[in-house]
């Protein structure tokens, strides 16, 4: 029964801070030179960490880790909904300088049942 599983699955998400109830966003790291890319990473978490009020988790190997010649690595914002933490990472992204030839990609959950 799909009303069923979706009232389930509300509940769920809702008891463990998932979406619609939470913000998450995906930032894919990448480069063509392996070398640079993890630190990079962490230099843009630690930047991200002093910039937002959000959980940042991460960097890790995105789940695939090279496409095209390009490495990947991924850092995940947590937020709380009433964050308007899509401002304030837009803000703070013009902000950081990272290595000539690393190129970021933000994907913001699109999820919201509201």
């Amino acid at each position: 029964d799909p009303f069923n599983f979706l009232k389930r699955e509300i509940k769920l998400r809702e008891k463990n801070n998932l979406p619609p109830f939470e913000r998450f966003i995906s930032i894919i790291i990448s480069s063509n030179n392996e070398k640079n890319l993890y630190p990079e990473s962490i230099k843009l978490k630690l930047f991200l960490d002093k910039k937002l009020k959000a959980k940042i988790l991460g960097p890790v190997n995105s789940p695939i880790y090279k496409i095209r010649g390009k490495y990947r690595n991924r850092i995940l914002i947590r937020a709380v909904k009433s964050y308007k933490v899509q401002d304030f990472l837009s803000s703070a992204l013009k902000e950081i300088k990272l290595l000539p030839g690393i190129k970021l990609t933000v994907d913001v959950d699109p999820i919201n049942f509201n």
